[in-house]
């Protein structure tokens, strides 16, 4: 039988519904996997780091980073209300390069089976697929149906559409979502990139380095983008 990650390692009781929150849980999860990193660290020591996955120019002069979780309503508004404005004026036009950084909010074992089949997906992309559009199909694809997946409890059923998108059979889907290294390597690089910038919620954006917390609108982006292009004053 094909079934999401377990993640006992994360000691989440109850993944009973799909009450999707953000902040909330992202905490204490946060708090449990840290002291467990040195073992996840020394065992994949001699693996390659996933790469940062993005839309957009990669040599843009503005960087947006975006931490957000699969599984957290307060992403999914953001994605389907402010993101096809934002990639229309920023993205599409170069002006940005959109970097998205994985967060895993309750319930994660969920939100971890995204991520896994969207790293699968970028791995092994399909025919006219590159890996940043195989592994966003997967991704945004859940963002986008996230309430319809709240209400109906069958993330795995939606989670099975977004596979097949991306050429991937059950076979390949249920090893996909077994294999206990990649979901290690994405918890890792989950909890470096976290620390390393003091992320606690979601959504957390940063423009060139600038933080911008919660569910930002385009004027805050306008603005950010504005003063991240604008030449800095030399020191005197």
């Amino acid at each position: 039988m094909m079934k999401l990650p377990q993640i006992n390692i994360l000691k989440a009781r109850s993944l009973r519904g799909l009450a999707f929150r953000c902040a909330l849980g992202l905490a204490t999860g946060f708090a449990v996997v840290a002291p467990i990193s040195l073992y996840a660290q020394n065992k994949a020591a001699s693996q390659a780091e996933l790469p940062e996955m993005y839309k957009g120019n990669p040599n843009a002069p503005v960087e947006v980073v975006q931490y957000a979780s699969a599984t957290c309503s307060h992403c999914a508004h953001w994605h389907n209300t402010v993101w096809p404005e934002f990639e229309k004026k920023y993205v599409k036009t170069g002006k940005v390069k959109f970097t998205f950084r994985e967060v895993a909010t309750q319930p994660a074992n969920v939100a971890f089976g995204v991520y896994m089949v969207g790293r699968c997906a970028a791995a092994k992309p399909p025919a006219k697929m590159t890996a940043s559009t195989a592994y966003f199909t997967v991704v945004d694809g859940f963002l986008k149906d996230q309430a319809k997946v709240a209400q109906s409890g069958d993330a795995l059923t939606e989670i099975k559409t977004l596979a097949a998108r991306v050429g991937m059979d059950d076979a390949e889907l249920d090893a996909c979502l077994k294999d206990e290294a990649l979901f290690q390597k994405v918890r890792d690089r989950m909890e470096k990139t976290m620390q390393a910038n003091n992320v606690e919620g979601t959504p957390t954006f940063f423009v060139n380095g600038v933080r911008l917390d919660g569910e930002t609108e385009l004027k805050d982006f306008d603005a950010a983008i504005t003063a991240a292009q604008k030449p800095k004053k030399k020191s005197s």
